[in-house]
């Protein structure tokens, strides 16, 4: 055989379905000066027979064989025996041009180039369509230059094309020389290599062309290489900054070093598909080593590509976002640390869930203490408090009090606890941060015992507790006191819409004394993992409760405060929070058979609920907003199709609104209406003067 101009090597495994037609392309190039270097890596179908059946027609195909090492291990031993002058490194599932290595040979030949880049696109195995594809080869970046390095387009040298081999073509003896070679990664094993030779090349030139068509829409996918460890790919940027870096050349490719990293980030979060991988991911990117590389470490204007570094930024928000709602709460630590020792049973257990409010815990615990009704419990929840509430609270003598402690899991869970280990007939949900008069229990109770009610109402005033919280409280400082009276006893749904339609329908747990029984029996709980849970569990009781009573008094007392969950910055869990009660009240109103009156209230609220999740999500920014992909993909969905896309037509609708007014305007501007308008108005001008005259 004459001198190899050219040697293709090509990884094969379980390719027998797209073999046939890649050999056929390969074989009938018009260039013949070619070896054709196949690496069998351990396939199971009949790859290696299609191999065999056109080596026996064609002697410039050479077979090695390999297990199943994965395709970097297999270009490399395919470059090993490789005897070209040029190489080349394909797919075994690809399309090429008849003159693929004609025209990117000669190119290569005329400036003696390192490497030679050419186009591709898209070939869609379902359809048989071919699609243009524009990042695949960007001349735009490269200019009037006809060759080219990184001294030529430092910031943008990776970003002229991608990190796949197969758009590639490179002079063999610079590979050797340079010691480049794929990684032995089952995926991503390519990007160290491009990249690499890329940075080292003194020349670079490319072929204009379409050349290869690259395979879109196959029956298998990288997936299954992908889902033990979605973070492969970070080796191949590590490795690549090492050498960079060991070239003293990293200075001059920072800028288009960060821009690969970011879009490849990027990228492979966007093609795992689990949300498992991409929290793996998520992780590696807040990780120490990936740290190191700085990628994160400038201004957003500093940036080629901001919306990449936009997506990155975001992560610590998507990370809570996961780990909130993948939390098993089983498991946090729930222990009690003083016990409920006197000798009567408790009438109303007074649950008090307990987190940072040590200047307040005190206050709260002592107006229960005061109460007339005696013969009550008083569970204390802290829930991981960073303080000393916890310290407070144990100093405080009374044997009717319990403690427990917890890992900070939040106020539903925390109330549930309490819930769970309640002993008294009558539950009531006190914060730690507020007050109850002294008689509030008493009334409560005899109220509830004289009428068998599942739930009494009462009413609430508020205070502030600094200057700084004045404006916020002022807004509402009469929210929890109700103007109307409410008599008689009703069903829960006859209260909710007697309370609704008067605007004064409240979720707040302190505002109500509940029999345990009726929530035993019903197995009302409060949805742990999210705020904004009082909206829940108001609106299940209420639509539960058989009998149901008020008393018009102000018995609590709120305390409007700097860093409480009702005056901290809106974040996504805000919008979480109220977007879960709404869904969760939908699912619960589904299994209900109520009148149609009752029905109608019951989806106002549903929808004021909504309305908040729509109003806080407006308050969010960017970085916030990413939050929304920590949650699993139907749970996205969801999000997205009741909160984001409702947004996106409300644009669209105001822009086309828009729009019409501009063109009306634009239509009045001219010379032709305002003649047609004069035509119109004239006459009735005349006639009203004429009508006045009479």
């Amino acid at each position: 055989m004459s001198k190899v101009k050219v040697s293709v090597v090509m990884p094969v495994y379980n390719a027998e379905e797209y073999l046939n037609e890649t050999l056929e392309c390969l074989t009938h190039q018009t260039m013949k000066e070619i070896e054709i270097i196949c690496v069998d890596d351990g396939s199971k179908d009949s790859s290696l027979e299609i191999l065999k059946k056109y080596s026996e027609k064609d002697d410039r195909i050479i077979i090695l064989h390999q297990k199943n090492l994965y395709a970097g291990v297999a270009r490399n031993n395919g470059l090993k025996e490789a005897k070209g002058e040029y190489i080349i490194f394909l797919d075994s599932d690809d399309l090429f041009e008849l003159d693929l290595l004609e025209k990117t040979y000669k190119k290569g030949k005329e400036i003696n180039a390192d490497i030679v880049l050419f186009n591709a696109d898209h070939y869609n195995t379902r359809t048989k369509e071919y699609m243009m594809v524009k990042h695949l080869l960007r001349t735009d970046l490269i200019g009037d230059n006809e060759v080219f390095s990184r001294q030529t387009i430092p910031d943008f040298l990776f970003q002229v094309t991608t990190s796949c081999p197969w758009t590639k073509l490179y002079r063999k003896e610079f590979v050797i020389k340079k010691n480049l070679h794929y990684q032995n990664l089952k995926y991503s094993n390519d990007v160290f290599f491009v990249l690499a030779s890329l940075a080292v090349a003194e020349k670079i030139t490319y072929v204009d062309d379409i050349l290869v068509h690259y395979r879109v829409n196959q029956t298998k996918n990288l997936q299954s290489l992908k889902k033990d460890d979605p973070t492969l790919f970070f080796k191949a940027y590590e490795e690549i900054y090492d050498l960079l870096n060991k070239e003293n050349i990293y200075s001059d490719l920072e800028k288009s070093f960060i821009t690969s990293v970011l879009s490849g980030c990027v990228y492979n979060i966007d093609t795992v598909n689990t949300q498992e991988a991409k929290t793996k991911i998520y992780k590696k990117i807040q990780s120490v080593e990936f740290q190191k590389m700085n990628i994160m470490g400038y201004p957003r204007e500093y940036y080629w590509m901001p919306w990449y570094y936009d997506r990155l930024k975001s992560i610590p928000n998507i990370l809570k976002c996961y780990e909130k709602r993948n939390r098993n709460y089983s498991e946090n630590g729930f222990q009690l640390l003083k016990e409920y020792k006197n000798l009567s049973t408790p009438k109303i257990s007074v649950i008090i869930p307990i987190y940072n409010t040590e200047k307040y815990v005190e206050e709260c615990i002592r107006s229960i203490q005061r109460q007339t009704l005696q013969e009550i419990e008083i569970i204390c929840v802290d829930d991981g408090s960073t303080d000393k509430s916890l310290e407070v609270v144990r100093s405080i003598n009374d044997n009717r009090i319990s403690v427990y402690k917890e890992k900070n899991s939040g106020q539903s869970v925390a109330r549930n606890r309490g819930i769970d280990n309640a002993k008294g007939k009558y539950l009531y949900f006190m914060d730690s941060d507020d007050v109850l008069t002294s008689d509030a229990l008493e009334k409560l109770y005899i109220y509830a015992e004289t009428n068998a009610l599942d739930i009494v109402y009462f009413d609430g005033m508020s205070f502030w507790d600094d200057n700084l919280c004045k404006e916020i409280a002022n807004q509402d400082l009469h929210y929890y006191e109700r103007k109307y009276e409410y008599p008689d006893i009703y069903t829960g749904k006859q209260m909710l819409k007697e309370m609704h339609a008067n605007e004064e329908y409240r979720v707040s747990p302190c505002l109500q004394m509940i029999n345990k029984g009726f929530i035993e029996n019903y197995n009302l709980k409060f949805e742990e993992g999210i705020i904004h849970e009082d909206n829940l569990f108001t609106y299940k009781c209420i639509l539960n409760a058989g009998r149901v009573g008020y008393i018009h008094e102000c018995f609590f007392k709120r305390r409007y405060r700097n860093d409480s969950v009702m005056t901290k910055k809106t974040t996504f869990e805000h919008v979480y929070g109220y977007f879960k009660c709404f869904v969760k009240m939908q699912d619960f109103l589904m299994r209900q058979n109520i009148d149609e009156d009752t029905l109608d209230t019951a989806l106002s609220i549903e929808r004021s609920m909504l309305r908040s999740a729509r109003n806080k999500y407006l308050e969010l920014d960017t970085e916030e907003k990413e939050a929304i992909r920590g949650l699993e993909v139907k749970e996205k969905l969801q999000f997205e199709s009741y909160i984001c896309d409702w947004f996106t037509e409300k644009r669209k609708v105001w822009m086309a609104n828009n729009r019409t007014e501009k063109q009306i305007q634009e239509v009045k501007n001219t010379e032709t209406f305002k003649i047609g308008a004069a035509i119109v108005w004239l006459p009735r001008k005349i006639k009203n003067i004429f009508q006045k005259s009479i």
